[in-house]
């Protein structure tokens, strides 16, 4: 298992980056008969993409534990201002069954799976992930990560 999670062409504008709004990237998915879970992804050590409009236009990467929301928020001060307005990401964190005081899932830092990985997932899941970025005409199925979910940006009111 490489990747953790996913969250795929999430809309930049609808954050408040500073520090003192939290800059919480807030993902949900469902788990049946109308039952939706939320995880906060700020700190997920991941690939990440940024977008104008459908073109890519940036790949980074978080390597430290809490360092996503703060690598998005400098990239809207710094050479690449004004130049994206999506983003994706690819979390080589995944949520735990820890939440915080809002009933938010907290990422599991210590979700290390690697030293169980095999070649075969591990090609799988950047196969998944030149996928769900590239979207290739030729390709007929979906992007599938061998144990990572895909989660939907929560837009607050």
């Amino acid at each position: 298992m490489l990747i953790g999670a996913c969250g795929l062409n999430w809309d930049a504008t609808v954050y408040e980056w500073n520090k003192s709004a939290g800059r919480r990237i807030l993902g949900q998915r469902s788990v049946g008969r109308g039952k939706v879970e939320v995880a906060d992804f700020s700190g997920s050590r991941c690939i990440y993409v940024l977008y104008k409009g459908a073109d890519i236009y940036y790949v980074g990467l978080s390597t430290s534990y809490g360092l996503l929301s703060g690598r998005l928020s400098d990239h809207l001060k710094d050479r690449h201002a004004e130049l994206w307005d999506q983003f994706s990401w690819f979390s080589f964190d995944a949520p735990s069954e820890e939440v915080d005081e809002d009933g938010v899932l907290i990422l599991d830092d210590d979700w290390d799976f690697y030293d169980k990985l095999t070649a075969n997932e591990a090609i799988k899941d950047l196969e998944a992930i030149l996928i769900a970025l590239l979207a290739p005409s030729g390709n007929r199925r979906n992007e599938k990560f061998a144990a990572g979910e895909k989660w939907t940006q929560v837009i607050k009111p």
